[in-house]
């Protein structure tokens, strides 16, 4: 494309400002350079690692049934936090549902939270997961996340209709009344 808009010109020097990633058309190291001019590459973009606290992965259920308990498993990265204190909190708008916390004995850590919701009215619930931020802690956008689990009322009736009586009637009956939501 730059030689096509500049073909008649004289370039003294091309400059490629860039963080190192390509993300369309061929590699770089591989392209067709036809000037004359040398070509100058920049480099933006901060790799120092820094202290941080990441919330990687949320894993839950979205769809949670009446009067039941879900579980939500929170995994958060640290990095250059050893000897810090993680703290991660799971909240419904305004009010603190749980909070856990552990130390960090690692550099560069993978740390799985279990928590255990209940489903304790109807509809689409919001529910926001906050990791605590650490002194010094650059980039927090990371610390929250928000999920969505959408509690249904499951109950439901059912009849069972028998000429005559049999084990295997029993047998369903009985697994059927031990379920809270038949």
């Amino acid at each position: 494309e730059i030689s096509a808009i500049y073909s008649n010109q004289n370039v003294v020097a091309n400059i490629i400002a860039s963080d190192g990633i390509y993300n369309a058309g061929s590699n770089p190291l591989y392209a067709n350079y036809l000037f004359d001019a040398p070509l100058y590459t920049i480099t933006l973009g901060d790799t120092v690692a820094k202290k941080d606290l990441e919330i990687s992965n949320v894993s839950y259920n979205e769809i949670a049934y009446l009067g039941n308990t879900f579980p939500v498993e929170v995994t958060v990265l640290s990095q250059f936090s050893e000897g810090q204190s993680l703290e991660v909190s799971v909240f419904e708008g305004e009010v603190l549902l749980h909070k856990k916390d552990t130390l960090i004995h690692s550099d560069d850590g993978i740390h799985t939270f279990d928590f255990r919701l209940s489903a304790q009215s109807i509809g689409i619930h919001n529910y926001r997961i906050e990791v605590k931020p650490l002194d010094g802690e650059s980039n927090t956008a990371n610390n929250k996340q928000n999920i969505f689990v959408d509690v249904l009322e499951s109950k439901q009736k059912i009849l069972l209709l028998t000429e005559v009586a049999h084990p295997d009637i029993a047998a369903i009956s009985t697994s059927i009344q031990s379920n809270e939501n038949y």
